[in-house]
């Protein structure tokens, strides 16, 4: 009985210069720029979706309205 390996991935860097937008053998310090600007890009709080924020100020009218209703009712 012959276990199978598990087939490895193969990691090609020219990959991570394309999605960098970088050319291959680019610098230590252009990679870590080009990182940290896709990394600002795409970071949760940061990242732009026009649905997402249209959903959250809707949210946040309605926590202000019931506030705002509770804090009236107190007095």
């Amino acid at each position: 009985m012959s276990k199978d390996k598990p087939k490895r991935l193969r990691f090609d860097i020219n990959h991570v210069y394309d999605i960098l937008g970088l050319k291959p053998g680019a610098s230590v310090d252009r990679v870590k720029q080009a990182y940290g600007q896709m990394a600002k890009t795409w970071h949760p709080d940061c990242f732009f979706e026009p649905q997402r924020t249209q959903r959250t100020q809707r949210t946040q009218r309605k926590r202000r309205k019931r506030r705002k209703k509770s804090l009236t009712e107190l007095y």
